[in-house]
């Protein structure tokens, strides 16, 4: 059996893993920085350095790289605020869903006599106006969204989040035409988002 046919050996994999625990994950962008700078001085380090960058190289034309960075960038659909985004890109803050409020609830509160309140109609916020109608929010900064997480793909994770689930004002479920979702959520902006 070749080399490149026997199956891989748990105790190389895990020498592998081992020593892959120890380098930091910038390594990459390190070297190239490295490069930019033109600290690379000595014969000995260039030739460390293009050993690496050949060995990397390697690396990304194995068929399981390939796959694992296929999969990686492959755009996917937001059940919850229904965008398109990849693994790559999604991280703790990615999926961000404003509150929608409606019309003026009250008079008064925080801003005086002449303020006004709207209540969100997705999750019960308050957002306050120092004057009616002059668009001067008292606590539009420090409000928050919605919601702010990961995208996901799963159902389950939406219907099952308090905080972030399906509520038929600015999370709703897909809808879909010929096979596409065409469900849409409202865009995060400066200003707050009002459906009367």
């Amino acid at each position: 059996m070749s080399s490149k046919t026997a199956p891989a050996d748990d105790s190389q994999l895990d020498a592998i893993w081992q020593i892959m625990s120890k380098i930091p994950e910038s390594i990459c962008a390190d070297v190239i920085q490295l490069l930019e700078d033109e600290l690379v001085t000595t014969k000995a380090d260039s030739t460390i350095l293009e050993a690496f960058v050949n060995a990397a190289n390697a690396v990304t034309a194995l068929p399981c790289y390939k796959a694992i960075r296929a999969a990686a960038t492959a755009p996917k659909h937001c059940v919850r605020c229904h965008d398109t985004f990849t693994e790559e890109k999604n991280d703790s803050d990615s999926c961000v869903i404003p509150h929608v409020f409606s019309e003026c609830t009250g008079y008064g509160g925080a801003g005086g006599p002449g303020g006004a309140y709207y209540e969100a109609k997705c999750c019960g916020a308050i957002l306050e106006e120092y004057d009616a109608g002059g668009c001067n929010w008292l606590n539009l900064a420090t409000l928050g969204k919605c919601y702010k997480g990961y995208h996901t793909e799963d159902i389950e994770d939406v219907e099952n989040d308090r905080s972030g689930g399906y509520n038929k004002v600015n999370i709703p479920r897909c809808e879909f035409e010929d096979g596409e979702c065409v469900a849409h959520g409202y865009e995060e902006g400066e200003d707050p988002v009002f459906d009367c």
